[in-house]
């Protein structure tokens, strides 16, 4: 860890240099969670500290995003090896569903606003099909406009409607697909990818809703400030919300 911290503040600091993935999976979450190998925020932020993990059930992470296009942007990430959300077996997947109703209760809390849901789900044959940059799966789930639900399904055509994540599992299982919608009350959208999609189209589509246009891309873009912010807005309202309920503060 101190040699990612002098090379980045020698300005020299590149992906390819540090050992971040699961040495089975080759996988930088897997890595990040079994703890071996450094964080991936890190890296880009070394003053932001080694955990980022928020909240967490026996199958499931909740964290902040690198790249947040708004305060609260998290993402919900299986503790095993997934390519994509609704390929989780079904007890893992319904164990998401209640995790996201508790983030969805939360961040409406924090931040008064609606509450989106997006994912670019890859298989292990297919990674970059549906615009997916990272293969292990991970559900963004950020507040902000229902107007991006709208403006998904004005781009890409085709998509089906689901109550629940296994609903929608059944719609698109072993294949490549894009996710999106509201919580609480639940109006999920899953689109099969049959052609190519470009890489994070859904954050650039969520970034002009949020009228940040240019500033989708995590990796050129990591946002300190709001990562920061994420942590310490979250962190605290969840430490008040546990004493006042008599819980110990320190997992979900």
């Amino acid at each position: 860890m101190k040699i990612i911290r002098r090379c980045i503040s020698e300005g020299r600091a590149q992906f390819s240099d540090y050992s971040l993935a699961c040495e089975q999976c080759s996988c930088s979450l897997c890595g990040e969670l079994q703890g071996t190998s450094a964080p991936l925020h890190m890296l880009l932020m070394p003053d932001a500290g080694e955990s980022r993990v928020l909240w967490k059930t026996p199958n499931w992470v909740v964290i902040p995003t690198i790249g947040p296009l708004t305060p609260g942007h998290l993402m919900l990430v299986p503790r095993t090896h997934h390519y994509s959300i609704l390929s989780c077996p079904e007890d893992t997947l319904d164990e998401c569903q209640k995790l996201l109703g508790a983030c969805a209760e939360m961040l409406r809390m924090i931040y008064g606003l609606d509450v989106l849901v997006f994912e670019h789900g890859a298989t292990a044959q297919q990674h970059k099909v549906c615009g997916a940059c990272i293969d292990h799966a991970h559900l963004h789930v950020v507040p902000g406009p229902r107007s991006f639900i709208a403006a998904a399904k004005d781009k890409l055509f085709e998509w089906e409607s689901g109550a629940t994540l296994r609903e929608l599992s059944n719609k698109v299982y072993g294949s490549p697909y894009m996710l999106v919608g509201q919580l609480s009350p639940d109006d999920l959208w899953v689109r099969q990818c049959a052609e190519a999609v470009p890489s994070q189209l859904l954050r650039r589509i969520l970034a002009l809703e949020l009228g940040c246009e240019g500033k989708w891309d995590w990796r050129k873009q990591p946002n300190t400030s709001v990562f920061l912010q994420t942590i310490k807005d979250w962190r605290a309202r969840d430490a008040v919300a546990k004493i006042g309920e008599g819980q110990d503060t320190r997992s979900y």
